[in-house]
């Protein structure tokens, strides 16, 4: 029971970060930024874009462990700290 009442917490906050997420495009470029900044435990992978054709700002794109896409501030503190953490978890 102890179990229930930390995942119940747990899953709420992870409902209203999903909900401040940076927003991308059907062209999969980003229009706006993640207002905070998001575990990184839960980030798998990420992909950087810059400004061309529809993609009007600089963006790093992360993919979280359940798929959805966060668009992010790549001269954001937390990003760099995502980036690194994400590349010493899946050196290549």
């Amino acid at each position: 029971m102890a179990r229930l009442g930390m995942i119940v917490p747990a899953l709420l906050a992870l409902a209203v970060m999903l909900m401040s997420l940076g927003e991308t495009s059907s062209k999969g470029c980003c229009t706006s930024y993640s207002e905070k900044p998001f575990p990184v435990k839960l980030l798998q992978s990420y992909i950087k874009h810059g400004v061309q054709g529809a993609c009007n700002i600089d963006a790093v794109i992360f993919t979280t462990k359940l798929g959805k896409k966060i668009c992010a501030n790549p001269k954001d503190k937390w990003v760099k700290r995502a980036i690194a953490s994400i590349k010493n978890k899946n050196p290549s």
